[in-house]
């Protein structure tokens, strides 16, 4: 045993001796968080870098806005439309079209003094990613009704409407205002023949 001066044993050596020995190996649940911690500062970054290199491009880099809603909260959202119409397309309507970080559309539907329908095209997102986002911001954590696979969704609780026909569009609207929308095309269309 070394021994400092006096003949005396060193006492920080015999309390280090006696100390319990601690495990080399981190408890697992220890690791676990710093793995979760790890990965989500990863995903961070990789986010970070992408938008940074190749700008924002899938439809979760802009903000989705709750429907029905008023039309302050789309300005708010997405500026000033660079277009807007009423009832061209649909009576009592008034459409907005808002370009956002130059690589998305937003086309959105105010109908009884609200925001019933939003249409997405995102030219340059990715067709998968872009509609978990419209899920995840739309679907209150809940899962979503598969009507036709690719194309046609509703809500868990029945209030709304997701369709993708051609993507890099998504549109999501409220049952009534599609309903309203359906109808009107129909007695078009009877109107026509």
């Amino acid at each position: 045993m070394h021994r400092s001066g006096g003949g005396q044993p060193n006492e920080n050596l015999q309390s280090f001796a006696a100390a319990p020995v601690m495990p080399a190996v981190l408890p697992l649940k220890m690791l676990n968080r710093l793995i979760t911690k790890f990965n989500d500062v990863m995903e961070h970054l990789v986010d970070a870098v992408r938008l940074r290199l190749i700008g924002p491009h899938l439809l979760g880099d802009i903000p989705q806005i709750p429907l029905p809603c008023k039309l302050d909260d789309a300005l708010k959202a997405y500026g000033e439309p660079y277009e807007q119409s009423e009832g061209d397309v649909l009576p009592d309507t008034q459409n907005y079209t808002f370009e956002v970080h130059d690589l998305h559309l937003v086309q959105i539907w105010v109908w009884k003094s609200e925001v019933h329908q939003i249409l997405y095209t995102s030219p340059r997102g990715d067709g998968a990613t872009d509609l978990q986002t419209v899920f995840d911001a739309y679907g209150d954590g809940k899962e979503w009704t598969t009507w036709t696979e690719g194309y046609l969704y509703a809500s868990a609780d029945d209030s709304l409407r997701v369709w993708c026909s051609a993507l890099p569009m998504i549109g999501v609207g409220t049952k009534e205002f599609v309903h309203f929308r359906d109808a009107h095309k129909s007695a078009a269309k009877e109107q026509d023949n």
